[in-house]
């Protein structure tokens, strides 16, 4: 609407084809289409590179935990094998050599008026010296048991559970006979074991433990229970702030390796370790 000089209102209406105002928009969009692509082709070769290289340093820092994690225990199995092996040749070696001297002092001493319990003393000397061997031989055997590839996981197994027998606590090993696996899931099967056990010894206070090796649709599955003291899952936070770090250094190896380790546990229901690797 407009008004004319005279005062005199005056209506104006303009009619166009629709298609002539689909075809104008069309030729504004085709006229903003060559910058837009051209913008959007810029944005793709600059941002290809820079996502290029960070997935590259992913993949680098994912590789380099991994080979941390390795690195951390190899380190503590040659650790394990070095104190063994120092202890074996030098401690329990001499302790022996003390007990033979002993033993056949007691046998040589004739009685002593003055002291007539010498040789029951040297002889019981002797014992408790053998006894200390003893208990020294089965530290050394959880320390370091026999080489994986050599005695097998069986083997190797038994070993690591033979603390728990001797402490009188009952121990179920129940392992597929017909499992075949690789030497590396066969060694992350082994340190996930040895490292539940020793969580076990030192603070579960159990009398019955379970250690059970399937294989279920190609993984295999390693579960440790134990009826225990148990403990509260938010103490793990406490413990790793602690410096103990042994399950969390599992978890982390486990999952580079494709697999899942979980530790399942309430105060007064026992504990279960559970380990899940592509056989």
């Amino acid at each position: 609407m407009c008004v004319r000089r005279t005062g005199t209102p005056l209506l104006f209406e303009l009619y166009e084809r629709f298609d002539s105002v689909t075809a104008s928009g069309r030729r504004l969009w085709l006229s903003f289409l060559p910058p837009l692509l051209v913008a959007l082709l810029l944005l793709w070769l600059v941002q290809v590179p820079l996502a290029y290289r960070l997935a590259r340093r992913v993949r680098q820092g994912h590789a380099e935990r991994a080979l941390l994690l390795q690195r951390a225990l190899d380190a503590s199995n040659d650790e394990r094998r070095r104190i063994a092996a120092e202890l074996h040749d030098g401690v329990v070696q001499d302790l022996a050599g003390v007990s033979y001297s002993l033993a056949a002092s007691a046998e040589a001493t004739p009685a002593v008026p003055s002291d007539p319990t010498l040789t029951t003393k040297l002889r019981e000397a002797a014992s408790v010296i053998r006894a200390s061997i003893q208990r020294l031989r089965s530290l050394l055997l959880e320390i370091h048991p026999p080489n994986l590839r050599v005695a097998g996981l069986t083997a190797a197994l038994e070993d690591v559970v033979a603390p728990l027998r001797r402490r009188g606590i009952d121990v179920e090993l129940d392992l597929e006979q017909a499992l075949e696996t690789d030497p590396e899931t066969e060694a992350l099967v082994f340190h996930a074991a040895r490292e539940a056990i020793g969580n076990i010894v030192e603070h579960a206070e159990a009398t019955r433990v379970r250690v059970s090796v399937r294989d279920r649709g190609g993984l295999v599955h390693l579960i440790v229970e134990d009826n225990g003291v148990g403990f509260d899952p938010q103490a793990r936070s406490s413990a790793r702030s602690g410096g103990h770090v042994g399950l969390t250094l599992l978890e982390e190896h486990a999952a580079h390796a494709n697999a899942r380790f979980a530790v399942d546990s309430e105060p007064g229901l026992g504990t279960t370790f559970t380990l899940e690797v592509p056989s």
